[in-house]
């Protein structure tokens, strides 16, 4: 991180938002015993953003400050499942100055990055034209009324049970190659039922936890217990994939 980085995202934020007809505050405590300037908290009457620029403060999700994370910060695949994606920053270097860049990461999607000017103060707090696309694709039309004998699946629908099908094959096969192309898959398929993407997001967790046991067990790796969390993802995924 460069020493004055701070500076110049408080001096860009500043600008952008004055542009939206927002004023903002700015603080750079972090919490103790973090360097000064690698967090930066901005806070304007609708929002609040916690910029991450090194790691020495780790993101704290769904408290009210939506984290933007530095290159540097890592992200787990969790959360970008959970949260469908999480906003990063960069500072290019143009002459003299810095130039902040805000991009938007989504699981197994290449980072997407825009120019500050191309970003949006919304409800959802800070929003790119990359999130504006992830929302319209997971966002599932209301379900039509069912009837006796009627077929109501749309065609993505059909393609999540698919998909569903495939990864318990795959597993039950030991088949590391498909689990992964299925789990490649998963994260673009738009447009399904409520109920049916929820069981798509367990079967993802679990499928690419159980690809990570079996990779280290055929390189001859000892196993290791897992944790509380990796047991339950794996029984949600299980769960999902028996309910297809």
């Amino acid at each position: 991180m460069n020493s004055a980085d701070h500076l110049y995202v408080r001096s860009a934020a500043a600008a952008w938002l004055a542009s939206h007809g927002e004023q903002a505050n700015f603080e750079y405590t972090g919490s103790a015993g973090a360097p000064l300037g690698s967090v930066v908290d901005i806070h304007w009457p609708r929002g609040a953003l916690r910029v991450h620029l090194d790691q020495a403060v780790a993101p704290v999700w769904d408290d009210g400050l939506e984290p933007v994370l530095g290159l540097g910060v890592p992200v787990d695949r969790d959360t970008l499942i959970r949260r469908w994606y999480v906003h990063r920053i960069r500072l290019d270097s143009e002459g003299t100055s810095r130039r902040v860049r805000i991009g938007t990461e989504a699981f197994a999607r290449p980072t997407e990055w825009f120019a500050l000017e191309e970003c949006e103060v919304t409800e959802r707090g800070l929003s790119t034209p990359a999130v504006q696309r992830i929302i319209q694709a997971r966002s599932a039309a209301a379900p039509t009324k069912w009837t006796p004998g009627q077929n109501t699946d749309t065609a993505q629908d059909t393609r999540a049970r698919e998909l569903l099908r495939k990864l318990l094959y795959a597993r039950r096969t030991e088949s590391i190659a498909l689990a992964e192309s299925v789990c490649r898959e998963i994260p673009e398929l738009a447009g399904v039922s409520p109920r049916l993407q929820e069981q798509l997001d367990a079967a993802l967790r679990s499928g690419l936890l159980w690809i990570e046991k079996e990779v280290g067990a055929r390189r001859g790796a000892v196993r290791q217990p897992g944790t509380g969390g990796g047991r339950e993802a794996d029984r949600e995924g299980r769960e999902a994939v028996a309910a297809c």
